[in-house]
């Protein structure tokens, strides 16, 4: 069977309980869900990418099928990287939307 791996991007500056929630329902959609951290140098963030990474490996420990990690670049470009065939992200107020791609 094919194992389906999601990544979540963002910035999670800071994590909320929104990200969480759809990490929650994410991981229980897909095989393994890669919570990925945009590395931006053209913001200011409040906290550091390892800082933000640590909360979040802290809040999401729980789940044997969730990984956080961090990219820069392109989020296609990072899907491809980890082998991605679904990206979870956020379209409103407690509404969970998973887009699949085929990627070259």
């Amino acid at each position: 069977m094919h194992k389906v791996i999601a990544i979540y991007p963002g910035s999670f500056d800071p994590p909320t309980n929104g990200h969480l929630d759809l990490i929650d329902r994410g991981s229980k959609i897909f095989d393994e869900l890669v919570v990925a951290i945009l590395r931006n140098p053209e913001k200011s963030p409040l906290f550091s990418v390892s800082e933000r990474a640590a909360m979040l490996e802290a809040l999401t420990g729980q789940y044997s099928n969730v990984r956080v990690d961090t990219f820069d670049g392109l989020t296609v470009d990072y899907a491809v990287k980890v082998g991605a065939s679904s990206v979870l992200r956020e379209s409103g107020a407690e509404r969970l939307r998973s887009t699949s791609c085929r990627w070259p």
